[in-house]
């Protein structure tokens, strides 16, 4: 696994969770949604409108999915086979992933709320909790490596909120189904560049590759198997892939049914730091200074910081009881 690619999966996995969002639909089978009858998305454009309206278009679609709740989903990696997972999010920064698998047991444990991410998977050695609070991993010297906002990712599948001053030029005709926007996106590493591709009918997004300042691709993104949802207007990628170039990952994310904006049975329990599932492992800050990515050297002039149980001042409190002794 090369430097990085850690860290950066954790961040990835938690936009997965930020991708999609419609009603829930009580198959009794798994029957593929686009197989389904359908209501027909709406005609948006009849010929290549002015960034302002496709920009209104896209960021209207993002704003009518404020929670999301999936079952069926699964996720795979290049070379692992596909593994359920259970899903649930909220705007702006709640989520949670898990993935299991019948042999192994519990295999992935990622999440984030108000305060906090973290990212646990049983298959690293040995197997620690990635964590960091917010504030701290914004200005991080991690997150100034790897050029990352992990909104990044939210927006690369399809949920994005676009401001006119960022975009390059106009829209312009890719294809016949599809429209080409380009957007500057300013990050602390420098300008990011991204390339979306946009139903030229519909107006919904279908591809999105991004590349860093040096114009070397980071991230690409193809959504497909879209289905239009008429009660919440929106129309919904049920198969979302992902490439990072850089990383040597492609990652693929399918999901047969989703719920939208419906409250959580507990969302206190859904969103709080699993303390008493994770409390055995050791705790890692990926915030912290002196935090060496997993297969990286540490530099010449390093101290260890030793990583010990966050104390009363690491976890934020909402997260230290929440998910801990109450088993919340």
């Amino acid at each position: 696994m090369k430097p990085h690619t850690f860290i950066v999966l954790a961040i990835a996995c938690c936009g997965l969770l930020c991708s999609s969002g419609c009603r829930w639909k009580g198959w009794s089978g798994f029957v593929s949604p686009w197989q389904q009858q359908q209501d027909a998305p709406p005609i948006l454009f009849s010929s290549i409108p002015p960034k302002e309206e496709l920009i209104a278009a896209l960021n209207a679609s993002t704003n009518r999915v404020n929670s999301l709740q999936s079952q069926g989903a699964s996720v795979s990696l290049a070379g692992i086979p596909s593994l359920p997972t259970e899903l649930a999010f909220e705007r702006p920064n709640k989520l949670r992933f898990r993935a299991s698998s019948s042999l192994l047991g519990p295999l992935v444990d990622m999440g984030s709320n108000e305060e906090m991410l973290w990212f646990w998977t049983s298959q690293s050695n040995p197997p620690n909790v990635f964590f960091a609070r917010h504030d701290r991993l914004a200005a991080s010297s991690i997150r100034q490596q790897l050029a990352i906002d992990p909104n990044m990712f939210i927006e690369a599948l399809g949920f994005v909120q676009l401001s006119p001053e960022f975009v390059v030029g106009e829209p312009v005709s890719a294809d016949k189904n599809r429209l080409k926007l380009v957007v500057r996106q300013p990050t602390p590493a420098g300008d990011l560049t991204r390339t979306m591709f946009i139903n030229a009918q519909h107006g919904y997004l279908m591809e999105q590759q991004i590349a860093d300042a040096a114009g070397r691709p980071m991230l690409s993104a193809k959504l497909s198997q879209q289905r239009y949802y008429k009660v919440d207007s929106v129309t919904l990628p049920h198969r979302v892939e992902l490439q990072m170039p850089g990383e040597g990952m492609r990652v693929q994310l399918d999901v047969p049914r989703y719920q939208i904006n419906q409250p959580f049975g507990e969302a206190g329990a859904t969103f709080a730091f699993p303390r008493e599932q994770l409390g055995q492992y050791q705790m890692v800050d990926i915030a912290d200074p002196n935090f060496v990515p997993p297969g990286q050297s540490p530099p010449a002039q390093y101290s260890s910081p030793g990583y010990s149980q966050p104390g009363i001042g690491q976890v934020p409190a909402a997260d230290r009881y929440r998910g801990a002794g109450n088993g919340r």
